[in-house]
């Protein structure tokens, strides 16, 4: 069950970047672009395993970004799920990231600790470009030829958090204690 994710803005965070290195995690983004822009998840034998609407998303933020003169490139990784990344996956970050001052982090929460986690030793600064606004429930539907689409969605909103010890599995009473 991906994660609905809406965009923030980023460009504020960018005022002293001289070069950018988007950073997507290739499956809540593009599920949640897939639905908003109605766009197939993927095509298979036009797209392979890439979202065309996360690959429209990222040349529209790299448009977006290169208008104030920042240099920006983009690192696909090998693995879907950012927040699951293996350590070669993370060290392959890390060594491309080498040649960026700023990662900007398409993806959740966890997506985003993963890219901090695997650049905690770097001068690279680290900025998460969407934010968690629910889970979402979907049908995957196949099309003839090969094109996989989302449909009969629903989005659960994420109800808020009643406080970080309640998150960790503590009870608030008891954490003061």
């Amino acid at each position: 069950m991906p994660l609905y994710l809406t965009d923030t803005d980023v460009l504020p965070e960018l005022a002293r970047a001289r070069s950018v290195l988007i950073v997507p995690c290739r499956m809540c983004p593009a599920t949640s672009l897939s639905l908003r822009h109605n766009k197939p998840f993927f095509e298979l034998f036009k797209t392979f395993f890439r979202s065309p609407a996360l690959e429209q998303h990222i040349k529209t933020l790299q448009a977006r970004i290169e208008e104030h003169g920042i240099k920006t490139d983009v690192y696909l990784p090998r693995q879907f799920l950012a927040c699951t990344w293996t350590p070669a996956e993370r060290k392959r970050l890390r060594t491309r990231a080498a040649f960026y001052d700023t990662v900007i982090v398409l993806g959740c929460d966890s997506a985003t600790e993963s890219v901090r986690n695997a650049l905690q030793f770097t001068d690279c600064k680290v900025i998460q470009a969407m934010e968690v606004d629910g889970i979402v429930n979907v049908k995957i539907r196949f099309h003839f030829p090969g094109t996989v689409s989302l449909e009969d969605s629903k989005i659960i909103p994420v109800s808020p958090r009643k406080s970080d010890s309640t998150v960790h599995g503590l009870d608030p009473e008891r954490a003061r204690t």
